[in-house]
């Protein structure tokens, strides 16, 4: 691969820097995920830099900028952070520069459609594109997902409590991902709105099926129970449930009876089947396109579910607003 000179930066919010000065071990952040790589941002375009924008590219040397006339071109990578309304921006900077890969943040969109038109864009240019979902770069998940193809599943449910497009668009892809072939029997608002860059988002909840089993997502974006993400997939025999807050996946076995109610299903054992540590997250973002590996058909058409989904539930607040 040619040597990489050139990364923009569109926006330079939580999700570029400012996500990993909180102390975390996990690597959240472009900026660190790029240093691991040994590379870095070279120009920032921004509207409306924070005080750790400034900061950070004045001592970093790095141009920053709210004109696109003072973009430098042949950009090597692009990094799309913007504000989620702001997807167009990202459409002009592709069509204009043509750069030789993308990475966009998650959801890209509130508009599906939009979504699709920039998807259409970078497949027409044939630029090496991948959407950082991080949780696509997990081992701890990767191993729940071998369990749900091995196995038939009876049911399984899912909770966040994140703004629908933002911490909870990963669930949604996580679930989409765990379950390609369920067609989707349902979304719905509710009414707990967390407004993020101006935007109203609601929760909502979702619900999927096979025809055989069902599976159901809880959006909750209330302030009051942030920072919940887990859930649990029952099997036949026993079930496995996760929480990233206690950062372990356990697989829990059945059995059936207690001397209050006979035959009943009650809990035997259980046993951690992985403890999460660091895991690669953006960093394989970033190792995906550096390896020339665009986003497939299956990656792209699920992305689109999901800003279909968030869409569906914003459109459905505003009309009950």
């Amino acid at each position: 691969m040619e040597k990489i000179k050139n990364i923009c930066s569109l926006g330079f919010g939580s999700t570029v820097y400012d996500i990993q000065l909180d102390g975390r071990k996990q690597v959240f952040s472009h900026v660190e995920a790029l240093n691991l790589l040994n590379l870095k941002i070279s120009q920032v375009y921004d509207k409306y830099p924070s005080e750790n924008a400034l900061k950070f590219c004045s001592d970093n040397n790095i141009s920053l900028t709210d004109n696109i006339n003072k973009i430098y071109p042949d950009i090597d990578i692009l990094i799309v952070a913007l504000p989620t309304s702001e997807i167009d921006v990202a459409y002009e900077f592709v069509e204009r520069f043509n750069p030789r890969m993308v990475v966009l943040e998650k959801p890209i969109s509130y508009s599906s459609s939009k979504t699709i038109r920039i998807f259409e864009l970078l497949n027409s240019r044939e630029i090496c594109f991948y959407v950082n979902y991080q949780r696509n770069f997990d081992k701890g998940y990767e191993i729940i997902r071998k369990e749900i193809l091995l196995n038939k599943v009876i049911t399984a449910n899912f909770e966040t409590t994140t703004a629908v497009a933002q911490g909870s668009s990963h669930m949604i892809e996580l679930v989409l991902s765990f379950f390609p072939e369920y067609k989707i029997l349902k979304t719905k608002s509710i009414k707990s709105i967390r407004v993020v860059n101006g935007v109203e988002e609601p929760g909502g909840w979702l619900v999927l099926s096979n025809g055989d089993s069902l599976v159901t997502l809880m959006m909750n974006s209330s302030s009051k129970l942030e920072g919940i993400f887990r859930g649990r997939i029952v099997f036949e025999n026993y079930e496995i449930i996760f929480d990233e807050g206690n950062q372990i996946i356990e697989k829990v076995f059945y059995g059936i009876g207690n001397d209050r109610l006979g035959k009943i299903r009650t809990t035997q054992s259980s046993k951690i089947i992985y403890n999460w540590g660091n895991e690669e997250w953006i960093l394989g973002t970033y190792k995906r396109i550096l390896e020339n590996k665009t986003a497939n058909q299956e990656e792209t058409t699920r992305w689109i579910n999901v800003s279909r989904i968030i869409e569906q539930i914003m459109e459905e607040s505003l009309v009950n607003t």
